[in-house]
């Protein structure tokens, strides 16, 4: 144990002291913050509008409208729905104004959206006193909000630039649901893959240093000739490494964490979620680890191991960004490696109820593969074969 201590000192000593280490470590972090801020300025063009098919949507309405008729708006809602004749249907509710329920029943999902009329609305509204419209829809639904954005944009059109969702001249909140499908979805795109990316890069800076620098230096060979036994070596990297990795993964975690109101400002991230990914951030980070150490031993020199891993990087962006992109809410996607991560901090960012299930089988999974490779690492740094392998 104290031979153990002793090369873990060594190592921490070595990445916490050295200010290209440091760089290395926190940088990442940091970078989130500036780039998640960045970013948010130009979210806005980042949104796509879903086209549907053969899909039924549900609108209510309210107004003292006669028998049989209807708003101008709801007519030019349901033509625009069947454009181009993609089968889309919709189904009208005439609301009393008196039904105290109706944004409760929207929340629940019973309706798509909601229009609000003041009464006699489309007499009065070339009148100097306007009318008041709202428009309240479920943000947290992606055929809801379709409907709202649609109906939103022909609004102007059928009232000749009436200004929507205004009282007394404030503007009020369309969305009745605490979250919002468009930021949820961005968001399920964009963390994992840019918190998978930004966790690997400090892996790149200590794997091969740690093992594969020392081979190239020839200090390792002066190292196995102490009186340390080599398992306490490998162990001793192994734990600095992970430690080191750590707290670069903490750092990183809380530049997602405090740059997200800016990145986006519609995301409600329970504190649950939060340490639920942050969880996620540890057994990747365990798991990068023995990748990256199992890497260092195997290869002779840094630019070798720097080789592999730049391509191992690439592969691993890729991966995120998968997870972000597909659909792979299906339980068998869980039982892949690597795979399985971006794909659950998705599923957690933008699924109504937390994924329990999927949860527990990709840290389960992560952990059991991510000590494995540790022991894979370790077996590798133990055989003379591989280290002085020619």
């Amino acid at each position: 144990m104290k031979a153990l201590w002793s090369i873990l000192r060594k190592e921490l000593r070595r990445y916490f002291c050295d200010s290209r280490m440091l760089v290395a470590l926190f940088l990442p972090g940091i970078l989130i913050f500036i780039l998640y801020g960045a970013l948010g300025k130009i979210m806005p063009s980042l949104t796509s509008t879903t086209t549907f098919e053969n899909e039924t949507f549900s609108l209510a309405y309210n107004e003292d409208f006669g028998e049989g008729e209807e708003p101008l708006l709801v007519t030019q809602v349901e033509a625009a729905l069947n454009i181009e004749n993609r089968g889309n249907t919709l189904i009208k509710f005439p609301i009393s104004s008196e039904n105290c329920e109706v944004l409760e029943q929207l929340k629940e999902g019973k309706y798509d959206v909601y229009l609000d009329y003041s009464p006699n609305f489309e007499e009065e509204i070339s009148s100097e006193n306007l009318p008041t419209l709202n428009v309240y829809y479920n943000g947290s639904s992606e055929k809801a909000t379709y409907l709202y954005e649609l109906a939103s944009s022909l609004i102007s059109y059928t009232y000749n630039g009436y200004l929507l969702n205004q009282e007394n001249g404030v503007p009020i909140s369309p969305n009745v649901s605490d979250s919002s499908f468009r930021i949820d979805q961005i968001a399920s795109f964009l963390i994992p893959f840019l918190t998978i990316t930004f966790l690997f890069s400090p892996i790149m800076s200590l794997a091969p240093e740690s093992i594969a620098g020392e081979k190239e230096r020839g200090t390792l060979g002066l190292l196995l000739l102490t009186p340390i036994p080599r398992s306490a070596i490998s162990w001793g990297k192994i734990l600095a490494i992970s430690l080191a990795s750590l707290a670069s993964a903490l750092v990183s975690f809380c530049g997602v964490f405090f740059s997200l109101p800016s990145l986006l400002p519609g995301l409600h991230l329970s504190l649950g979620n939060a340490f639920a990914i942050l969880f996620l951030f540890f057994v990747s980070i365990i798991l990068f680890d023995g990748i990256g150490v199992a890497i260092s031993s195997f290869s002779k020199s840094i630019k070798e191991a720097n080789a592999y891993l730049g391509s191992l990087l690439t592969i691993m962006m890729v991966i995120a960004l998968l997870g972000g992109i597909l659909d792979l809410s299906s339980i068998g996607f869980a039982f892949i490696p690597i795979l399985n991560i971006p794909s659950c901090m998705s599923l957690i960012l933008k699924a109504s109820t937390f994924p329990w299930l999927y949860f527990a089988i990709t840290t389960i999974l992560t952990t059991v593969f991510a000590f494995f490779l540790v022991f894979v690492a370790n077996r590798l740094f133990q055989s003379e074969k591989v280290l002085y392998r020619k």
